[in-house]
């Protein structure tokens, strides 16, 4: 029984993004870009790693609350990942969205199985436990965000965005980097439960991030013709 949980906590967590690469086109691409994507994430994780040494007893001083100095200095870090993953855009040919899936997917994948891959194994020697079906719905959208910031950076590196656009692209960035502080805030101040709080941030993943995010990438493909 419960390899059987651990098999379907996997599967939750692994197979949307088995099915964006297998029918979004990107196996005609070949992994090799995806695993280049991966281990990009890895090194700027073990950077943010370094940085977030120098100040462990702020970011640690309310392990049992919300500590908003503390996830200020963690998102902060966080932007790193802009860089890492704006890196790997500059380094994946091609335009359009086979080069922002490859990026996201390769990237998202990685982040997966070292964030939460540890802690969906031990669903295989534990008891059923709806936290692991959590980690894996949580999985789900942390892959539709990551979508939306590689998307974001990439209409933020182009010459030939429409200016009007740019400012709420930067805030859609800024907004998405500094979630643990102002979405995870109004969660603790309301008092939200497990599930409410998951799916209040699958809603604001959707509807605050992704859904936006789109409309702005289909606006600057319509204008360049892609």
């Amino acid at each position: 029984m419960t390899l059987y949980h651990f098999g379907n906590v996997a599967a939750l967590a692994v197979l949307p993004i088995y099915f964006l690469y297998k029918f979004s086109g990107l196996a005609e691409y070949g992994a090799y870009k995806c695993f280049q994507a991966g281990g990009t994430y890895m090194f700027t994780q073990l950077c943010k790693m370094l940085i977030l040494t120098f100040f462990p007893e702020t970011i640690n001083s309310d392990p049992t609350g919300f500590n908003f100095i503390g996830e200020c200095l963690r998102c902060s870090a966080d932007l790193l990942d802009f860089i890492g993953l704006t890196f790997v855009l500059s380094k994946i040919p091609g335009k359009g969205h086979s080069k922002l899936l490859t990026a996201a997917v390769g990237w998202c994948t990685a982040e997966i199985v070292l964030s939460k891959g540890l802690t969906l194994w031990r669903a295989r020697g534990a008891e059923f436990s709806w936290i692991y079906t959590q980690k894996s719905l949580e999985s789900n959208i942390l892959l539709v965000i990551t979508i939306a910031v590689t998307t974001l950076l990439w209409l933020w590196s182009r010459h030939d965005l429409n200016k009007k656009m740019m400012p709420f692209v930067t805030f859609l960035l800024f907004a998405i980097a500094f979630r643990n502080v102002w979405l995870d805030g109004i969660l603790y101040a309301m008092s939200f439960g497990p599930w409410s709080a998951l799916i209040a941030k699958g809603l604001v993943a959707i509807f605050g991030f992704g859904i936006p995010t789109l409309y702005l990438y289909s606006s600057m493909a319509q204008s360049i013709g892609i």
